[in-house]
């Protein structure tokens, strides 16, 4: 019997076994060549990202009331856009019919849900594992799709990050400067170890990327047992599965990596492509940070002349970064798109309380000539 792709959503929804874990990482750390080796294990599901949650929770609120059709095709709508211009894709093509009448519910979270358990659909996997980039921002939003998620956090040498920015060009363009890398690398550090504070270690595992690719098997294994599934030898030969040769065929410049085998020589890159300086710029910036995560700083007790060097060269990056802003944004303007924003988005909040009882009285004013 043929089974809706409706009806098989509601079935999904009714089940309690699938688990779902989310890949906490900064951006070049790493976290495309986790997902690679977590999808290539015969039980877990890790789709390429197409930050649906990422890009749409952060405004939902300009929606306004979802009920409404015009609000609801409105995300929907925008839900597909994203879907097709990201540099990831799902297995499942999805229709703006089917997305505005499959969910159970409408609301963002239900959309979520169901794109994510129609794509688990395609593989009949029991795990899900899912990346989505700074996603501590939108915690909230995350818990209420799955309350019983659990968070894998990985975490590379903010050294090499900075590298890796400056290598990929965009991202350097993205952020203007190495300060201004740094400061999201260490947003998204301090989200992480927030998360593991309050979910504890039972649904909370860190792990460095450095010890991912020189103790591939010894990381996976610890990794594996904390999602409750055993080590699978296909994890170590990510990059002869199809998905992973299609997401390197697909955007070489990004993915390419994921068609090779693990490169065990990729740590401790920033010893020959970072200047003396720009290394003491970041271990300044992310000290307290790297002594956490147990990366060894190069020079813990920098002297005057290398402080002064640091110093110049952070203001000079503070004008870089402003010419970036200026430029970022002219772009925008010229080639905004056309957002839709529910009339509802623009309306005054509507308090729980009343503004006029929880205003105080006006005391009266004594009338000139009255005794």
């Amino acid at each position: 019997m043929m089974v809706s792709p409706k009806s098989a959503m509601h079935q999904g929804e009714r089940q309690s076994g699938t688990e779902v874990v989310f890949l906490v990482c900064s951006e070049r750390s790493g976290s495309n060549l986790l997902r690679a080796m977590l999808d290539a294990h015969p039980q877990i599901h890790a789709p390429m990202p197409v930050h649906l949650g990422g890009t749409l929770a952060k405004r939902l609120h300009r929606y306004g009331d979802l009920q409404r059709d015009e609000a609801w095709a409105a995300l929907v709508g925008d839900a597909i856009k994203q879907m097709e211009s990201t540099k990831g894709a799902l297995d499942v093509l999805f229709t703006e019919e089917e997305l505005r009448e499959g969910p159970r519910e409408r609301t963002f979270e239900a959309l979520y849900r169901y794109v994510y358990d129609r794509s688990l659909q395609q593989c009949s996997k029991p795990v899900l594992a899912l990346k989505e980039t700074h996603l501590h921002k939108d915690l909230g939003f995350y818990l209420a799709c799955y309350p019983n998620a659990r968070f894998v956090v990985q975490v590379r040498d903010p050294r090499d990050y900075a590298l890796s920015c400056i290598k990929a060009g965009r991202y350097f363009t993205h952020y203007g400067s190495v300060p201004a890398a740094l400061d999201v690398w260490t947003d998204d550090q301090h989200g992480a170890l927030n998360l593991a504070s309050a979910l504890g270690p039972e649904r909370v595992h860190l792990q460095r990327y450095e010890d991912l690719v020189t103790s591939t098997e010894r990381v996976l294994t610890s990794l594996c047992g904390f999602l409750g599934v055993d080590f699978d030898g296909a994890m170590l030969a990510f990059n002869e599965q199809k998905a992973a040769k299609d997401a390197a065929d697909r955007h070489p410049s990004y993915w390419g990596n994921l068609a090779k085998p693990v490169q065990s020589d990729n740590t401790a890159k920033y010893k020959t492509g970072l200047s003396r300086t720009t290394i003491a710029l970041v271990e300044q910036r992310t000290k307290t940070l790297m002594r956490r995560f147990d990366y060894a700083l190069e020079d813990p007790s920098p002297g005057l002349w290398r402080r002064t060097a640091v110093q110049i060269a952070s203001l000079s990056a503070v004008g870089g970064s402003l010419r970036q802003w200026a430029r970022r944004t002219a772009k925008r303007i010229l080639k905004r798109t056309r957002r839709f924003e529910s009339p509802a988005a623009s309306m005054p909040m509507q308090w729980t309380y009343s503004a006029e009882s929880a205003a105080p009285a006006e005391p009266e004013r004594a009338t000139a000539g009255v005794n």
